[in-house]
């Protein structure tokens, strides 16, 4: 697990590398990770409300010299029941994203949540919840450009709430969330290996277009982002026990990763295909 910095409340690793946030008097803990030069990176993990009204995961926390504190918070709240997207700029906060959800303590929810820079140099984020995309902001001003990652709950003083199976990882041309929405995987029990073969996938990719450019890519256009999808998609499930009907599906993953990156190559490069 990342080194925690504790920002607020009491924050504790149990056993199984599961991070506790324990509300105190202050009604709210929070905690940070990561460095204030971070950028294009995705935070995974499991929340269970144990007990509370909220918690979240913060991304893009950066501080200016008179520590006004700017970040942006995916929140699971379950007073309102409601996903959220907030905006924090010192003492002002403003919700800019959120839809209706139903929600529940002792409940574990697998959570994404992606801060990227999109191919125009914009910035946005994306909060998924059990595998599929919930809410997302985009064109994002450059305070939000950059920054630590963190998590934080909400509930009167001895209220906590779990952090468990987290990772966090820089930027890759494709997404755990997106990989595993190919893969139908809701959980974050199988983290560990997709993210693995997303970085083989990449390393593949980056492998082909040496042959033609500068690798890896500086910004990523749809094209290769969906080549390391379905490539990433494809290496894991030869790493698993297939039948027969995985094997042609991982056949066919691997098909259409060929067929983006030909496409990619051909536009950029005016080449033909590659096999």
């Amino acid at each position: 697990m990342e080194k925690i910095m504790s920002k607020l409340g009491t924050w504790s690793v149990q056993t199984g590398e599961i991070l506790k946030g324990l509300v105190g008097a202050d009604l709210r803990a929070y905690c940070l990770a990561g460095s204030e030069d971070d950028v294009n990176y995705e935070v995974h993990g499991s929340i269970t409300i144990v007990s509370g009204t909220s918690a979240s995961v913060i991304v893009l926390y950066s501080e200016d010299v008179g520590f006004t504190e700017r970040y942006v918070e995916c929140m699971l709240d379950v007073a309102n029941q409601k996903l959220k997207i907030d905006l924090v700029n010192g003492a002002e906060r403003v919700t800019v994203a959120s839809r209706n959800y139903t929600l529940a303590v002792a409940t574990e929810y697998a959570v994404d949540v992606l801060a990227r820079i999109a191919s125009d140099g914009s910035y946005y984020v994306v909060f998924s919840v059990n595998g599929v995309e919930q809410v997302r902001i985009e064109d994002l001003g450059a305070m939000y450009a950059a920054g630590m990652h963190g998590f934080a709950c909400v509930g009167t003083a001895a209220q906590y709430t779990t952090f468990s199976n987290l990772s966090f990882l820089e930027q890759e041309y494709s997404t755990l969330t997106e990989v595993k929405a190919i893969l139908r995987i809701t959980t974050c029990e199988h983290d560990a290996e997709v993210s693995a073969a997303i970085k083989d996938a990449d390393a593949k990719i980056n492998n082909t277009l040496q042959n033609y450019e500068d690798a890896p890519l500086s910004s990523v256009p749809d094209s290769i982002n969906r080549a390391s999808k379905y490539l990433a998609a494809a290496l894991y499930l030869q790493l698993n026990p297939l039948s027969q009907t995985m094997k042609e599906q991982a056949a066919a993953f691997n098909e259409i990763a060929l067929k983006f990156l030909s496409e990619y190559i051909s536009e950029t490069h005016n080449a033909g295909a590659i096999s």
